[in-house]
């Protein structure tokens, strides 16, 4: 496969999430060969050399998809910046400058993140959270993630104590556990970890934030010393994709045409409500 980049775009460098901070990515594009066309264009063949296009102004380089080696699956994935997107098209550039479509059919998991504050909770809200259990039906918490309308179908009401590397432990072991004394092993690095919980549930306060539980039980979400950023996440669509914005993928393969993703979340800078397509 063929693919035409526009040098305005491909030379215009962008920061790139990785982790905590930002780095400055580099462009490299190789095995590319000079293409006459220039003015308005398209990408890939779904705009015309003369006609307005998708990507903007700028002259055309021809890159063969097949000379781009493509980000290797890995279960943990990466950090990339959207270039541009279409209706049916995302393309994004990696930590090492190189860029590949994504089709939108090739998506199997696809989320975005929306900036937001617990102040927006109502009681038809869901909200998830996962931190450590301070005792006492309190969960410590440095992140909060919220739930509206059809997103709520992502979450289920529950309350998951985890220790170690998010191991969970039973019912009926914990019982046997406390009957016979027996003592699970962890590794060194594990017993270090604080025992954490994972809380799914409805906030029947805001402040502080409470999350009602099994019957009429509920447990309470404080910020840990750093305090608590809060995300709504919402199930994704091509068309809340905009140049710029920070998307974490795993992919699960690479063919001729697109870049296989397994997941990929979308990170916006605005909160739902102040979108504008």
């Amino acid at each position: 496969m063929t693919i035409r980049v526009n040098l305005a775009i491909s030379t215009a460098l962008g920061l790139l999430l990785a982790g905590p901070g930002h780095r400055q990515a580099q462009a490299q594009v190789s095995d590319a060969t000079s293409n006459p066309y220039g003015g308005y264009g398209g990408y890939g063949g779904f705009g015309t050399y003369g006609g307005y296009g998708a990507w903007g102004y700028g002259s055309y380089w021809t890159v063969s998809l097949g000379s781009l080696r493509p980000p290797q699956p890995t279960p943990q994935g990466y950090w990339a910046e959207v270039i541009s997107a279409t209706s049916r098209w995302i393309v994004v550039q990696d930590d090492k400058g190189r860029q590949f479509p994504i089709a939108s059919d090739s998506i199997k998991q696809f989320f975005v993140r929306w900036p937001s504050s617990i102040s927006q909770l109502t009681t038809a809200s869901m909200v998830e959270a996962t931190g450590v259990d301070g005792g006492s039906n309190t969960v410590i918490a440095d992140h909060l993630d919220i739930y509206e309308a059809d997103a709520q179908n992502l979450v289920t009401p529950n309350v998951q104590n985890l220790y170690g590397n998010n191991r969970t432990l039973a019912s009926i072991d914990e019982d046997h556990n406390g009957q016979v004394d027996v003592a699970y092993s962890v590794s060194p690095a594990e017993a270090t970890i604080p025992n954490r919980v994972n809380l799914v549930g409805r906030p029947i306060n805001n402040n502080p934030l409470q999350v009602q539980t099994s019957g009429n039980n509920s447990m309470m979400i404080v910020p840990g010393g750093g305090g608590m950023s809060v995300s709504q996440v919402t199930h994704g669509t091509m068309s809340y994709a905009k140049r710029g914005d920070q998307v974490f993928i795993v992919t699960r393969d690479a063919t001729t045409r697109t870049l296989e993703v397994t997941q990929l979340v979308l990170y916006k800078t605005v909160p739902l409500r102040a979108f504008q397509p």
